[in-house]
């Protein structure tokens, strides 16, 4: 079954969620000595799936850690002052394990000798469900969207630095960087940022497939030989409970993410002294579909 976090758009892009972070405020006491219990039921693990570790973090004194692959999925609990609650952070390679452990836990038995997933409504999806849990017992704290380009059909990274440098681009947002790492003089990855990591929107345009590639090396597996564009939006605090609001209320992955990054950036033609009011490029259209803005 499809969990609904990757959709691949109209024009062959893929939209995805990338990484989640939530607090749970209500429907436990978190003074007892496991509160971490109800964060795992309500997500479908046991106690036995993770390991305890004996310190926290984000000003949570301990924390429980399942590792999946490379990535991590961490449950803080015991806050250094009343009221922080549970706080769960899924990194991006724990996304579809998270899912298909809440998806079976919300499954039952059918006549078929099989199980299906109870859906809350015909247009939803494991994920968005689970977005939903989340809303009813606490908030999203930290969502990540990200949005591939298998084949770099639209842009490159130097081609999107290059308009950035150029000032054809329009946005509300001042701070950009381009940062471009080498090895033994070869570029070995480039990424163009616009926002800060402090602020609640950062976009990071980065090679894919050069990071992958560096991994893939280090564990003597296959390169990846097509190129790939990541555009990721890292969405904190108020932006990320507005996105997840979004979800909820449109159902698409594809709309939000494209709908965000519009709101965010344009890319344009230099064609008026005013940026505002200048034309959009004709190939960032394309890219995003011609997407509603989202803000």
């Amino acid at each position: 079954m499809d969990n609904g976090n990757k959709v691949i758009m109209k024009n062959g892009l893929l939209s995805l969620s990338d990484w989640l972070e939530f607090t749970l405020k209500t429907g436990f006491d978190e003074t007892s000595p496991a509160p971490y219990t109800y964060a795992l039921d309500l997500m479908g693990y046991s106690v036995d799936e993770f390991t305890f570790q004996p310190f926290g973090g984000f000003g949570y004194h301990e924390k429980i850690v399942r590792r999946v692959g490379s990535g991590e999925i961490k449950v803080y609990y015991h806050g250094s002052v009343p009221g922080m609650g549970i706080h769960v952070v899924i990194s991006s390679s724990c996304m579809d394990d998270v899912l298909k452990h809440y998806r079976d836990a919300h499954s039952s038995a059918t006549p078929f000798s099989d199980f299906a997933y109870e859906m809350a409504d015909l247009d939803s999806t494991v994920f968005l469900d689970f977005l939903a849990m989340i809303c009813e017992f606490g908030s999203v704290t930290r969502l990540d969207i990200a949005i591939d380009d298998i084949g770099a059909c639209y842009f490159t990274v130097p081609e999107v630095n290059q308009y950035i440098e150029s000032g054809q681009y329009s946005s509300r947002i001042r701070h950009t960087e381009y940062l471009c790492s080498r090895d033994n003089g070869a570029v070995s990855g480039d990424t163009v940022y616009v926002g800060k990591r402090t602020s609640d929107f950062m976009l990071r345009v980065y090679d894919k497939q050069a990071e992958q590639n560096k991994k893939r090396a280090g564990q003597e597996l296959p390169l990846i030989e097509t190129p790939w564009v990541r555009w990721e939006m890292e969405l904190k605090g108020d932006s990320a409970v507005r996105a997840c609001e979004e979800l909820l209320s449109r159902k698409s992955l594809a709309a939000v993410g494209v709908g965000i990054l519009a709101q965010k950036i344009r890319l344009i033609h230099l064609d008026n002294f005013r940026k505002a009011r200048c034309s959009t490029l004709e190939k960032w259209n394309d890219f995003l579909s011609n997407a509603e803005k989202i803000s």
